[in-house]
């Protein structure tokens, strides 16, 4: 297995940053349309770790995307389905955990008509049921990402090739 170069490992890194800010611009513009004070540091506290923990699971997505190749082997679709179940639970322990400390903890929620105080396990159970599928969903967009690219650089690749090989035949003629 390669490892990624640091120009790859820079466009992960870009990509899902990219991402990050696009989402705290829309916080920073929906609470300023709603009248509230756009505090644009605090709304990329609450949505940068979510992106950049992508950011740092995805070396381990593309470790696994070159493993357990979907070309190649209908059983990696079993153990990228399991994977990104695994990969979805571990960004909401890390992301859960580090949104509850920076913007949730001692805040009072609204719970089956009754107002509850936020506990981690509370905000845990809130980022599971809410955002588990989309992290799954987030796992295969960045599954279906590395292998555009990598299907886009064999295709180059193989231009490259075939460009020689004509130049070769023109020269040898």
């Amino acid at each position: 297995m390669t490892r990624l170069s640091r120009r790859d490992r820079l466009l992960v890194f870009g990509a899902w940053a990219g991402l990050g800010l696009v989402e705290t611009g829309k916080a920073y513009l929906n609470a300023r349309m709603l009248g509230r004070p756009g505090d644009w540091a605090g709304l990329a506290v609450g949505n940068m770790p979510w992106w950049l923990m992508w950011a740092a699971l995805t070396p381990a997505v593309i470790a696994l995307a070159r493993r357990f190749r979907l070309d190649r082997d209908l059983g990696a679709v079993a153990i990228h389905s399991l994977a990104s179940a695994m990969f979805a639970l571990a960004h909401h322990l890390v992301v859960g955990t580090l949104f509850y400390f920076t913007r949730t903890q001692g805040t009072q929620v609204m719970i089956a008509g009754e107002l509850r105080t936020t506990t981690l396990a509370l905000q845990l159970w809130n980022f599971f049921f809410s955002y588990f599928m989309l992290n799954v969903v987030t796992y295969w967009a960045a599954l279906g990402a590395y292998y555009a690219l990598e299907f886009h650089r064999r295709a180059r690749d193989g231009e490259v090739r075939a460009a020689r090989l004509e130049a070769d035949l023109h020269e040898a003629r």
